[in-house]
């Protein structure tokens, strides 16, 4: 296999100093080109139990598990069959103001504002498919990119505002400061949530053969 990951990024951010204000604006703006193999038993599988080596050949309580391995005995082998091939695509931007207020000269405070839009990550080499349980609760499959289905199997969120809020006060000249933030943020979604999608048939699918 032959795969690299590569991200395009571009960002600047200004400072202005006014009076007790210290203020911060900034932005970001990011492409991943993330070519990707999603193996999940690309060394095989393999299940021994007691059943070969029972004294009946039934389940009578005897027989051994490992003396089934010894022997060679699996009673269920598997293999991935398919090629399990990504070439993903993602784009990333945010922005930022933020100020820190110099109240007086023993507090501070400090507010700003993020807002940050994830694309959801999409294939561009295949289609990606999905099972949707509908209200009568059976399964539908769709197909991202067509009937009105997102290509990335997700619609992304817009509303990612993310406050700050933080404060600090010195007591006296005692060298002690009390200090509290608040704040919210956020994570990318698990990239294996994605990768899982390449597992389904028809692109990858496993291969059972029971034993012997």
């Amino acid at each position: 296999m032959h795969a690299w990951d590569t991200i395009v990024e571009g960002r600047d951010s200004v400072s202005w100093q006014h009076g007790r204000h210290s203020m911060k604006f900034g932005a970001s703006y990011r492409r991943y080109i993330w070519p990707m193999w999603g193996f999940f038993q690309n060394r095989g599988y393999y299940q021994f139990t007691s059943g070969f080596t029972t004294r009946t050949a039934t389940n009578d309580g005897t027989g051994s598990a490992l003396s089934s391995f010894m022997l060679g005995l699996p009673a269920v082998r598997q293999r991935q069959a398919g090629v399990p091939s990504m070439n993903l695509r993602q784009w990333y931007a945010d922005s930022f103001v933020q100020d820190t207020w110099r109240v007086t000269s023993k507090t501070t405070l400090d507010f700003g504002l993020r807002y940050e839009f994830m694309s959801p990550l999409i294939d561009v080499s295949r289609k990606w498919r999905n099972l949707l349980v509908e209200k009568n609760d059976k399964l539908d499959v769709f197909i991202g990119g067509q009937n009105g289905m997102p290509r990335g199997l997700l619609y992304p969120n817009k509303l990612r505002f993310a406050p700050r809020l933080g404060m600090a006060y010195q007591f006296g000249d005692s060298g002690f400061v009390w200090r509290m933030a608040y704040g919210i943020f956020y994570t990318p979604v698990d990239m294996n949530t994605w990768c899982n999608q390449l597992h389904n048939p028809p692109l990858v699918f496993a291969e059972n053969q029971p034993g012997r």
